[in-house]
């Protein structure tokens, strides 16, 4: 058609729509009528919005405590995301969920454990016993994060080149910090070889106020080699693997470990104990001590939550401190608060073995309410089988139906071993009772 009805055309079409579908249709009948000049004014625009995109800072918005404020992140920075359309959220205690009340609900602490030490050190062997122990006896939620596993998923495209071990380990890393905030007790059994690499993981933990121990699994180079249970030390010697942490590659010694293990020198149980008695001492094994208005824990006992310590009583919060601890579950505290109030009388105390025994089998209890054979005590008494029958002649039964004992774990019966007196530690973390004499029996019927 004739170059003047086609202007005519577009410029009825023109007339129609809004700002942006005015300008597509100027551009559209500018090309139309000059191709070329057209042409050259898109490519150099299309230059300048590359560069722009390339050489400016972006403006991030972060949120901090108390204050939003702006934060410049270029795309050439160290670590600096590759996405320009990303959000940096910061939040701490401002909105949603707070890290307390996720770890109040789970009833723990979230805690990186870093295993580091030569390849055939023990890392997993003490890590998989570790976990065993968190999950069957403490009831403890835990996540073994394996060096070996992981390269065949999460990092399977790394290598074993400086550079790859150090993005392996800070994958890892960021892992491991996402399953502590959430209050999970992650194992990561890693070499590590470097301790910059070590270091940058701890301030990943240390910036979002996250627990991070690092353990030292110390085996000398020769006691490793010795056992080389994937036979990698043989194949390193004779050249097949090359870069072998410890033969031709260095490992850095950690300087200040939270937890160090001989282990060429300690059984496996006796690592995991360690390894316990550390996280015990840390109060990453109970929740926040900052308990949450909702968090459902002891009924206030009549009289309210004011109360001052009988006359005969001898408890105190800074000797409680000094004794074994036995951490209680939701369900042995209301039971502790039962007990204490008077609600399970006469017990004044977690059942021995013998009065155990008695509930099981008879659905009551020998008691002695006025002392008339010299026993009142008698429930408080160790159990002795061999004086047994002579007790109580002149008692009575009362009925007792119910087991009310105290469970505990191998490791805690190692720990209060024969100690007289033990302190009974609350989800929260705090000392809420004081056990004397105590009996520890195999729960049996």
């Amino acid at each position: 058609t004739h170059p003047t009805s086609r202007h005519t055309l577009m410029a009825i079409v023109n007339n129609k729509g809004g700002v942006a579908g005015h300008l597509v249709r100027r551009l559209h009948i500018n090309m139309l009528n000059r191709p070329t000049t057209s042409a050259f004014g898109l490519m150099l625009l299309g230059g300048l919005l590359f560069y722009a995109g390339t050489h400016t800072e972006l403006p991030m918005r972060i949120k901090g405590e108390g204050a939003v404020h702006n934060a410049v992140v270029t795309n050439s920075a160290p670590g600096a995301p590759k996405s320009k359309n990303v959000f940096v959220d910061t939040t701490v205690g401002n909105k949603g969920l707070q890290k307390k009340e996720r770890y109040q609900s789970v009833g723990m602490k979230g805690v990186t454990l870093w295993f580091t030490g030569f390849s055939g050190s023990g890392k997993s062997t003490v890590g998989k016993r570790l976990e065993e122990v968190l999950v069957r006896d403490y009831r403890k939620h835990t996540y073994r994060l394996d060096g070996d596993n992981l390269r065949f998923g999460l990092n399977a495209d790394l290598g074993f080149a400086k550079e790859d071990r150090t993005e392996n380990v800070r994958r890892v890393g960021e892992v491991s910090a996402l399953f502590a905030e959430s209050g999970v007790i992650v194992v990561a059994s890693l070499i590590s070889p470097y301790r910059a690499d070590r270091d940058k993981v701890r301030k990943i933990h240390a910036e979002r106020g996250l627990e991070f121990m690092e353990v030292f699994v110390d085996v000398p180079i020769h006691e490793a080699e010795s056992r080389d249970p994937k036979g990698l030390y043989k194949k390193a010697r004779s050249g097949q693997i090359k870069g072998f942490t410890g033969l031709d590659a260095p490992y850095e010694v950690p300087l200040n470990p939270e937890v160090r293990l001989e282990s060429h020198k300690m059984s496996v149980d006796e690592e995991v104990r360690e390894i316990i008695k550390a996280l015990a001492q840390r109060g990453v094994l109970t929740a926040t001590d900052d308990t949450p208005k909702w968090y459902p824990a002891l009924i206030p006992p009549d009289g309210g939550m004011h109360w001052e310590a009988p006359a005969y009583s001898t408890y105190s919060e800074a000797a409680a401190r000094q004794f074994p601890q036995v951490l209680l579950n939701d369900i042995d505290l209301q039971w502790l608060q039962c007990i204490g109030e008077g609600w399970a009388a006469p017990l004044k105390g977690f059942m021995r073995e013998g009065v155990l025994l008695q509930t099981l089998h008879y659905n009551s209890m020998l008691i002695d309410e006025f002392d008339l054979t010299g026993n009142a005590d008698f429930a408080q008494q160790r159990t002795n089988y061999d004086d047994y029958s002579t007790k109580l002649q002149m008692g009575e039964r009362v009925d007792m139906s119910v087991p009310i004992v105290l469970p505990i774990t191998e490791m805690s019966k190692q720990m209060i071993g024969n100690k007289r007196s033990v302190t009974l530690i609350s989800p929260t973390g705090k000392p809420v009772a004081v056990l004397t004499d105590p009996e520890i029996y195999d729960y049996r019927k």
